[in-house]
C-alpha cells in the first residue's frame, strides 16, 4: 500500500530534535513493505520534498495557518499518488476537508484528544465545529471513515460525534531513540540504598505539578523513600513553584534535574521503582510507555494513555481520584509489598515490550487499512 500521513497542525518540527510520532509508525509500515508520505507544515518559503529514509517520502509543504490550523493548499496533488490519506484529529480543518470531501480515497482519521472538564477550550472548539461543519456532513462520514484513536476515551469522543467504524488502537514506543549519541555522557544515578520515586515531564497546572509536591511531602517522613523530579516548564511556573522545590531538596527527600538526555533517562527509568502520574489531561503520555518499557511500576490518574496502557493492580495501578490520602497510601502500601511491586514491574515491561511498540501498533493499523473498501 502507498500511504500518506498528514500532520494538520500550523507548526514547524525541527525532525532532528523532536519526537514525531509520524516517523515511528511509518518506519514501522515499511518494513512490512509498503511506502509512505508524510506532510509536514512549512511556513515560510517554497514547498519541497526529501527522501527522507528508505521507503519515507517528506513532503515540506507550506501551508495556510487559522487559529491552530493548518491548511496545505497544495496537498490535492500529492494525494493523488497515494491509496490511503491518514489525517490527525476530526476537528482539524484539513482533516474535515479530507474525509468530507476525498470521496474517492480511503481516508483514516487518528485522533488523540477527548472530553475532559479540565479541556475546557478544547471542548468549546468541539462544539464549534460540529455545529458549523461535521453535523453537516454526517451521513457519508459515518458510513466510511475509519477511525484510530489514541485511548479509550478518544474513541468514546468519536462515538458521540457520529463516527461509526472507531477502534483505540493506542500509541507505539519508538526505544531507538534511547540509544542515540549523547553530548552528555555523564549518568544520573538514583541511590541504591532507596526506594526511588520519579516524575518525568513538564512542569505544569494540566500535569498538576504542585498535587505532586504534596505527595513527595508526605512521602518525605518514611526516611527509606527518595524522589526525583525531572521536567521544566513556562518560567513563571516554573518559578512560582522553586521554592516549594528547593524546600523539599533541603529536606533531603527529593532530587530536581531541569532536563536528561534520552540515553539518561534510559538509565532513570532502570533505577526507578515507580513512578508517578498525576496528569489532569493527557491525550497519551510517552513517559508512561517509556517508564514501562523499562520495568518501573506507574501510578496514575485515569487520563488518555493510562487508560489504555494499565490494568489497575496488574502492571500499574490507577487513582480514581486527586484525594492527597489516596496517591499516598497506594503509594505505601505497594512499597511495603516487594512482591507485588515486582509483578507490576515486570507485567509493565512486558505489557509495552509485546503490545506498544510501534512495530505492533503498526500490525494492528495496517490489519484495519485492509478493512477499507
Amino acid at each position: 500500500m502507498k500511504i500518506l500521513i498528514v500532520r494538520p497542525w500550523p507548526y514547524e518540527i525541527d525532525l532532528k530534535n523532536y519526537n514525531v510520532q509520524e516517523i515511528g509508525l511509518a518506519r514501522a509500515l515499511v518494513k512490512k513493505g509498503h511506502s509512505l508520505g508524510i506532510v509536514l507544515y512549512l511556513a515560510h518559503g517554497k514547498s519541497y520534498t526529501e527522501e527522507y529514509e528508505q521507503g519515507i517520502t517528506i513532503y515540506h509543504q507550506r501551508g495556510l495557518r487559522f487559529l491552530k490550523n493548518g491548511i496545505y493548499p497544495g496537498l490535492k496533488n500529492i494525494i493523488k499518488s497515494y491509496d490511503i490519506i491518514q489525517t490527525n484529529e476530526y476537528d482539524q480543518l484539513q482533516s474535515w476537508f479530507l474525509y468530507a470531501f476525498q470521496k474517492n480515497k480511503k481516508v483514516v482519521i487518528y485522533h488523540g484528544p477527548y472530553y475532559d472538564p479540565f479541556n475546557r477550550g478544547y471542548n468549546l472548539r468541539c462544539k464549534i465545529f460540529d455545529t458549523l461543519l461535521l453535523n453537516r456532513f454526517r451521513t457519508s462520514r459515518s458510513k466510511s471513515t475509519l477511525c484510530l484513536t489514541k485511548s479509550p476515551q478518544a474513541a468514546d469522543l468519536l462515538k458521540s460525534k457520529g463516527f461509526v467504524r472507531v477502534e483505540p488502537v493506542g500509541v507505539g514506543l519508538d526505544i531507538s531513540r534511547f540509544n542515540e549519541q549523547t553530548d552528555d555522557p555523564a549518568n544520573i544515578t538514583l541511590p541504591y540504598n532507596k526506594i526511588n520515586v520519579i516524575y518525568v515531564g513538564k512542569l505544569e497546572k494540566r500535569r498538576n505539578t504542585e498535587f505532586l509536591l504534596d505527595i513527595f511531602d508526605l512521602l518525605a517522613s518514611n526516611d527509606r523513600i527518595m524522589c526525583t523530579l525531572i521536567g521544566s516548564g513556562d518560567r513563571e511556573y516554573v518559578s512560582g513553584i522553586m521554592p516549594r522545590i528547593k524546600e523539599l531538596e533541603q529536606k533531603g527527600c527529593l532530587r530536581y534535574y531541569e532536563k536528561a538526555s534520552q540515553p539518561q533517562l534510559k538509565n532513570i527509568y532502570k533505577q526507578a521503582d515507580i513512578m508517578l502520574f498525576p496528569s489532569n489531561y493527557e491525550i497519551f503520555g510517552m513517559v508512561l510507555l517509556e517508564a514501562m518499557y523499562y520495568g518501573c511500576a506507574v501510578i496514575s490518574s485515569p487520563n488518555g494513555g493510562a487508560l489504555q496502557l494499565i490494568t489497575d493492580n496488574e502492571n500499574g495501578i490507577i487513582c480514581d481520584s486527586f484525594n492527597l490520602d489516596e496517591w499516598v497510601d497506594k503509594t505505601t502500601k505497594l512499597i511495603d509489598d516487594h512482591a507485588r511491586l515486582d509483578a507490576i514491574k515486570v507485567n509493565a515491561m512486558h505489557t509495552i515490550s509485546n503490545m506498544y511498540t510501534w512495530d505492533q501498533i503498526a500490525t494492528k493499523i495496517e490489519k484495519m487499512y485492509q478493512t477499507l473498501e
